[in-house]
Parts: structure tokens; sequence; C-alpha cells
């Protein structure tokens, strides 16, 4: 998001942003970016989201009215729980699938509450049943890029009800941050001698019955062929920087480099980063191998 002057809304709005999980990914940051952005505009903003999420401290920060869910909290609880909150508020927004489903369960009265949608990924086609029901209690769909929009449009979703707005970055605040050198902790947990660092940021966002010869969400496959070529020919001496794969998924990740050619000495995996700028800097290179 550029570093421009926010000036007072016209109308001072109550919002409220469903993001649950842990936080630990690139969309729920965005989100949480937007609310905070939308705070210093003048609005009123709440930010619900479970007791364990990463995001809890910095909407805090944000001075967001932030409402934590316990973590195990039943679909049901959930539902009652949303749809407490939004008596009263000018729009409800949420960015996940699971989000907006509970959101369409919730008893929300739309004259009074906006549901809107923000979608980051291309878009499934909706059976027939599921257009209505959007089309009926679903007041706007926002898309962070041309290809979601088209794929939102190609959802069925109505033209007159979508919005294209580009996910941005706070540039200030992110050129501030690199110009911070890296700790010397960073370098040493995450540089070779003579090795250029190659990072993806990125989850891998595969379910439990994914199986190595099958293609990759996030691109991390197509990543792992083609460094494993670089390697065979002789071009490079390189490693993966592999940021924001959660533990319990790295020797699936081993698996899955090892099927694609890559030996498993070539991934060097971080963890959850945040402030995420420095380990920008700890890269030579970062890609984003996602066909999405």
């Amino acid at each position: 998001m550029a570093n421009v002057a926010l000036q007072a809304p016209k109308s001072r709005l109550k919002i409220l942003h469903l993001s649950r999980g842990d936080g630990r990914d690139g969309a729920s940051m965005l989100a949480l970016n937007i609310a905070c952005r939308l705070k210093q505009s003048g609005h009123d903003v709440g930010w619900i989201c479970e007791s364990h999420s990463v995001t809890v401290a910095i909407a805090v920060a944000a001075d967001l009215a932030v409402i934590r869910i316990p973590q195990g909290t039943s679909k049901a609880e959930h539902v009652r729980i949303v749809a407490a909150l939004a008596a009263g508020t000018d729009i409800v927004n949420c960015h996940y699938s699971a989000d907006r489903k509970l959101l369409l369960k919730a008893e929300i009265n739309r004259q009074q509450t906006l549901i809107v949608f923000t979608h980051h990924a291309l878009v499934k086609q909706l059976p027939g049943i599921a257009k209505l029901r959007y089309r009926g209690r679903v007041a706007g769909h926002i898309a962070v890029s041309q290809s979601v929009s088209r794929g939102t449009l190609r959802a069925g979703v109505s033209g007159r009800k979508a919005a294209t707005i580009y996910g941005g970055i706070d540039v200030a605040t992110f050129h501030k941050q690199l110009r911070c050198a890296p700790s010397s902790t960073l370098n040493k947990q995450y540089r070779h001698p003579g090795r250029v660092n190659i990072g993806i940021i990125a989850r891998f966002g595969m379910g439990k019955k994914y199986r190595p010869h099958q293609p990759t969400r996030k691109g991390h496959a197509d990543l792992f062929r083609a460094t494993a070529l670089l390697l065979k020919q002789g071009k490079i001496d390189c490693q993966l920087l592999l940021i924001g794969i959660p533990e319990e998924q790295w020797e699936l990740l081993r698996t899955v480099a090892s099927y694609c050619g890559l030996a498993q000495d070539r991934l060097v995996f971080t963890g959850f980063q945040w402030p995420v700028a420095p380990i920008y800097s700890v890269c030579d290179l970062v890609v984003l191998p996602s066909a999405e």
C-alpha cells in the first residue's frame, strides 16, 4: 500500500473484519493491513480472529477493536458470535472461503449490514445454487488482481457487484525495515558460504491426501525442478529458503524435493517470519512460482 496522505472520511463507517486461523499467511496479513489503514482513515474497525492468531498483537498495536475467539470454538458458536457482533455494523468483510460460508450462515440483517467478500485466488465455478445464494446475500466482491477478478466473474458473480482493488504494501515501512542490515543471527542461520539464497515466501497449502507426483498450489514443485536443473547444469550454486512453512510440513516438502530431483540439503526452512522484511534481506533472489 503506497504511503499516501490519509484524509478523514466523509462518513465514518463501522467495519468488521473476520479472519479465522493462525494468521500465518499472506492473505491474513493483507487483510490486517487493509483493516489498519481503514482505521487510520477514521473508520471504526473491528478485527475478529482466533485467540492463537499471530495477528492479535499487530491488531492491538494498531488500536483495532480486537475480538478473540478461543481456539476450538465450534462452527455453530462461531456463527452465533459473528451474527451478534455484526448487529449495528455497516460492513462485514472476510477473505477466506470458510469464513464466507460462516457469514452466509449467520443471521445478518442485510438491510443494515453489507456483506463484502475479498478474493485472493482464482475462484472455481460456483454451482447454480451457490450463485443464487451469493447474488441474494452478498453486497459486493473485491478481487485483489485482474486474474482473480476474471475468475470471480467466470464463477458467476455479477459484474455490478464486483470490483478490483489491488493488494498493496506499506512501502515506507517496508523500506525502513529493509534499510536495517540483517542480524548476524539471520546470516548465520540462513547463509551458506558461496551459495546464492533463493527465497520463496508461501504456504505449501496442500492437504493430508497430497502425494509428491501431484502439482503444488504455490508452485513449490516447479521451483524444486527448476533449481535441480540449474544445479545439474552447473550454472549456479544455490539453496532454497522456504519461508512460512510450518514445521509439521517440512518432511513432506523434503519428500517432494527428492521426487523432483532436488537434494534435501538444498532446502533451508525458516518457519514463520514477522516482520518479513529482514528475511528478504537474507535472500539474493525471491521467486513467486504460483500459477495463480
